[in-house]
C-alpha cells in the first residue's frame, strides 16, 4: 500500500466528516438556534456552518498528517486509536470551556464524534493491526 492509497482513503474520511458535521450543524441550529462559542480571537461568536466546516477541515488535515506519519513508520492501529482518544478528550474539554452554554458544548462534542467517526476508521484501515 502506498501513499496514494493512504491519501485516497483519508480523503474519503475527511469528506464524510464534513458532510456529517454539516448535517449535525443543521440539526443543531434547528433545535438550538443560538450556538455560540469563543473564537480564536477570544470573542464570543455564533457557530456558522462555514466555521464548522473550516474547523473540521483543519483538524482533519492534522489528523491525516499524524496518520500518515504512523503509516510511514509502520506503527500499529493501537497508536492511532490512543492518539484519537486523547484528542477527543481534549476536544471535549475545550468545547465545554469555550461554549457559551452546556447545550452548545454538547452539540460541539456531537460534531467532534461524528467527524471522528468518519476520519478515525478511514485512517485506521490503512495501519497495520497490533
Amino acid at each position: 500500500m502506498g501513499n496514494r492509497a493512504f491519501v485516497k482513503q483519508a480523503a474519503v474520511g475527511v469528506a464524510a466528516a464534513i458532510v456529517g458535521v454539516i448535517v449535525v450543524w443543521i440539526i443543531a441550529t434547528v433545535i438550538s438556534p443560538d450556538l455560540r462559542a469563543d473564537s480564536y480571537q477570544g470573542d464570543n461568536q455564533k457557530i456558522t456552518v462555514f466555521g464548522a466546516v473550516v474547523a473540521v477541515l483543519f483538524q482533519a488535515v492534522l489528523a491525516t498528517l499524524i496518520g500518515w506519519i504512523l503509516f510511514r513508520t509502520r506503527k500499529s492501529r493501537t497508536w492511532w486509536y490512543v492518539i484519537a482518544v486523547i484528542v477527543l478528550i481534549f476536544g471535549a474539554i475545550n468545547a465545554f470551556a469555550s461554549a457559551e452554554s452546556t447545550e452548545t458544548a454538547i452539540w460541539l462534542n456531537v460534531m467532534h464524534l461524528v467527524a471522528a467517526g468518519a476520519i478515525v476508521p478511514a485512517i485506521a484501515r490503512m495501519l497495520p493491526e497490533g
